[in-house]
This record gives C-alpha cells, sequence and structure tokens, in this order.
C-alpha cells in the first residue's frame, strides 16, 4: 500500500530507506541523520509531496515550472518485483505532467523500468555527487522526461 507521509515518525523510515538506496542518488549520497531528516521534512512546502510503499520503498514528487520531478528508492531486498513499478505509477498518477527524473547512467534496472513506463532520455550530463566517501570525478546522469498521451 502507498500511503503519503504526514510524520516525522514515517519520514524517518522514508530516511532508513534512502540511506539504504543512497549510492544511486543523482545529487546528494551522503547518509542523512534523524536530526537532518526531521529538519528536511519540517521545512517541505506544498511543492513536494513524499510517500511511503510497505515500509519497503519511498517516493517523492516535487512539481517547479518544468514539470513534476519524481524520485524514489526501494530496499534492496525488494528490487525487481514490480513494487518500482507501482511506485512510479503512482507519483505519475499523482502528480501534474510532464513528468521529468535523473538517473544514474550505470544503473540499468531503473533505467529499464523508466523506459518501460514511457520515460525518453531528455538530456544527459556529467555532475559530481556528493558522498560520504571520496568521489572518483564526476558520474553521468540521464535525466528522462514522460508527456501525457
Amino acid at each position: 500500500m502507498i500511503r503519503c507521509v504526514t510524520t516525522v515518525e514515517d519520514a524517518q523510515i522514508v530516511r532508513a530507506i534512502r540511506n539504504a538506496c543512497r549510492h544511486y542518488m543523482t545529487r546528494d549520497a551522503r547518509s542523512i541523520s534523524e536530526e537532518q531528516q526531521a529538519a528536511w521534512f519540517e521545512s517541505l512546502d506544498e511543492n513536494v509531496s513524499l510517500y511511503l510503499l510497505d515500509e519497503v520503498g519511498y517516493g517523492m514528487t516535487r512539481t517547479d515550472e518544468s514539470g513534476s520531478w519524481l524520485t524514489g528508492g526501494l530496499l534492496p531486498s525488494v528490487r525487481g518485483q514490480g513494487h518500482g513499478e507501482a511506485l512510479f505509477r503512482h507519483l505519475v498518477a499523482s502528480s501534474p505532467a510532464p513528468w521529468l527524473l535523473e538517473v544514474l547512467r550505470g544503473n540499468a534496472p531503473a533505467f529499464s523500468l523508466y523506459r518501460k513506463l514511457g520515460f525518453v532520455v531528455n538530456d544527459v550530463f556529467e555532475r559530481e555527487v556528493l558522498r560520504d566517501e571520496a568521489t572518483n570525478g564526476p558520474v553521468t546522469i540521464v535525466e528522462m522526461k514522460l508527456e501525457p498521451r
């Protein structure tokens, strides 16, 4: 079941899932502390919606002038079982078009899922990603976009 995150307690479950997925993040792959998560959650505005999938996955939408930016993650133990598809279908259904997301070029399972859902490559670029450990330089990011049918 996918539900909207409305409490700091649920936001901490999201944090734990996000930290388990952090190596796939396209902007900041550092671990997030409970204090950082609580402060971030309290600062969210009406342009951001946060969702929890059965305490094994999370999704987020952030709407701006270019569309709805989607992100999400699943615990490693439940990947490849259809949860990601259900989650991203929910994110698309609950936010205005067009939909955009970023994925690391090397994340083949996520890239394949997004293509299956109809996303197409919109841009490819290099970016330094913040990490707990030393970085070996920029990574390749693929920006994908889904237009309404």
